[in-house]
Parts: structure tokens; sequence; C-alpha cells
């Protein structure tokens, strides 16, 4: 009954920041980087808190290789970021385990959400190998 209260409580936060942030109001464009986004946090909550089915790493896996295909970091420093993000947020969330009735639940989301960013550094690094390997063509013929 507990986790069913907290999944209520957890829905209703997130439908009071999406009122709030105007999201679906016109001011703000949802493009496919912050749907992906928001679709990669929303399965990483649910991971935690629907734990029949099995298979949520991989979803969330597939999630951080699509949205890494679909954008692809040519900036080292962002693309960077995205591998010290995949290590060290589950380091830095296990850290919350303290935090009274909470803490194990955002430790758990916050390490379901590094797997989503592990797949879109693991797509980025392919990318950039394919680049290295296969370099883009400047469309003319080489004859």
């Amino acid at each position: 009954m507990f986790s069913f209260l907290l999944v209520y409580a957890l829905i209703c936060v997130c439908l009071i920041v999406v009122h709030k942030l105007n999201l679906f109001r016109g001011e703000m464009k949802m493009s496919s980087d912050r749907i992906m986004v928001l679709v990669a946090v929303v399965a990483a909550v649910l991971a935690v808190f629907v734990s029949a089915f099995a298979y949520w790493a991989l979803v969330l896996l597939a999630l951080g290789l699509v949205y890494g295909f679909m954008h692809t970091e040519t900036d080292l420093v962002r693309a960077s970021a995205y591998t010290i993000a995949a290590i060290g947020l589950p380091i830095v969330a296990n850290q919350l385990d303290v935090i009274p009735v909470v803490g194990g639940y955002l430790n758990s989301i916050i390490d379901m959400f590094a797997i989503a960013i592990a797949g879109n550094f693991i797509a980025n690094w392919f990318m950039d190998m394919k680049n290295r390997i296969i370099p883009a063509s400047d469309g003319g013929s080489s004859m």
C-alpha cells in the first residue's frame, strides 16, 4: 500500500512540474531531445516501482542507444560528460541510501537513469568510430 501511495505522489509531482514548466502550452516546444530524456526519466522511475517487468535495464539501454544515434555529439567535452555521468552518477547515488525512506528509491532511480546515459555513450562511441574509419565524403567523385 505504501509503494502505491508513493507512486501516486510521484505522478502528482510530475504533473505539477509539467504544469509549472508549461511543457504543453506552446511556450516551450517539445523536441525529440526533451521527449527522449523525459521518457528515459519516466522509465527509470517505473523501473524502480514496477519490478514485475524484468527487462527495464534493456529498455533503458535501448532508449539511450536510440537517443545517442539520433543525436550524435560532435563536441568532445559533451561526449566526455556523458562518460563521466555514466560512471559517476551511480557512485554518487549510492550515498543517497542514508536518507530515510526515500534514499533507496532515489538511488535506484538514478542508477536506472545512468543505464540510459550509458546507452547514449555507447551509441556516440560507435558513431565516432564509424566516422574515424569511414570519414564523411565531401560529395564529390574521387575519380
